[in-house]
């Protein structure tokens, strides 16, 4: 993510930005900086790394990771190469 660089930032949502990175690896992946707002604790990331981590499809994106560290929440997902389903269908 360069540092959360806004030249990285993929996508914006009601939750938080997507952006992209890349593992030691050399992995290309999708970070999503959740929003930090009073009335959203960790139960949201709870609730979506719970959910996101059961589903196993081809067409849906796998959750590698997630953190909580100093008030910041992040999910570590499969990077789409060819963007949103949003931007596909839009």
């Amino acid at each position: 993510t360069q540092n959360f660089s806004p030249a990285n930032m993929i996508g914006e949502g009601s939750s938080g930005s997507v952006y992209k990175g890349m593992l030691p690896n050399g992995v290309t992946i999708a970070v999503k900086r959740l929003h930090n707002k009073p009335d959203q604790g960790k139960l949201d990331i709870s609730n979506e790394v719970d959910i996101v981590s059961t589903l196993r499809h081809p067409n849906v994106v796998r959750l590698f990771g997630h953190c909580t560290e100093n008030d910041q929440q992040l999910l570590v997902y499969e990077y789409m190469e060819n963007g949103s389903l949003n931007k596909a269908l839009f």
